[in-house]
């Protein structure tokens, strides 16, 4: 199924170094903009692609604020759909996610159900990156 993936935009969306994982000094946006929509619109993966097991920690954002953050553990060199079970949220209007330092964000509502969210946590160039991409999927 990957073949017939077309990447709409890849590369670093967001990067911001954070304390920790409580959101200090995170700014989600203001709420503006469209309604949220079903988190279960788009297809969410966690690709690790470094040499050690490695935790993501995501988040919906609803009404501006993002609701909890959800630890999902990725293998080496895995990759996993994200557990949507484990969050209560239903509508949502942007993802983030947060590993190791690095953070990524991407807004959901500009996605169909043709649509997958890919988070990518790589060595790229000797140093650690976190970064998210959409691809639509061909009919």
């Amino acid at each position: 199924m990957v073949g017939r993936r077309q990447v709409l935009a890849g590369g670093p969306l967001l990067l911001a170094g954070l304390g920790g994982c409580a959101g200090a000094g995170l700014t989600p946006g203001s709420g503006d903009g469209p309604d949220p929509v079903p988190v279960e619109t788009v297809e969410y993966e966690f690709t690790n692609r470094v040499p050690e097991p490695t935790k993501f920690y995501w988040g919906f954002e609803v009404d501006g604020e993002i609701r909890e953050w959800i630890g999902q553990h990725v293998d080496t060199y895995e990759e996993t759909g994200f557990a949507l079970g484990r969050t209560d949220v239903s509508e949502a209007a942007r993802l983030y996610v947060f590993v190791g330092g690095d953070l990524a964000q991407t807004d959901i509502r500009q996605f169909d159900r043709d649509n997958a969210v890919t988070v990518v946590y790589a060595v790229e160039d000797g140093s650690r990156e976190l970064w998210t991409e959409a691809t639509r999927y061909e009919n």
